[in-house]
């Protein structure tokens, strides 16, 4: 997928794919170092409720967005 949509910005494509590494690194390691701080929070039903709400709702707004798009 990465090089079908640097194909996009021509000669800027090597500064794109190096963006698009350097989000992914920091992506990553926010992900990584926030999981370390979210973890005692972890143990509670509530809080998980609350992930699954978060998640099921992103899900189906994506979902919606796909399926006006294919209208």
């Amino acid at each position: 997928m990465m090089g079908t949509f640097a194909q996009t910005f021509g000669a800027a494509k090597w500064a794109y794919v190096g963006g698009a590494v350097a989000a992914s690194l920091v992506w990553f390691a926010a992900l990584g170092w926030g999981g370390t701080k979210l973890a005692p929070s972890m143990d509670s039903a509530r809080t998980w409720r609350i992930v699954d709400a978060v998640v099921g709702v992103l899900m189906l707004g994506i979902a919606v967005k796909v399926g006006l798009t294919l209208l």
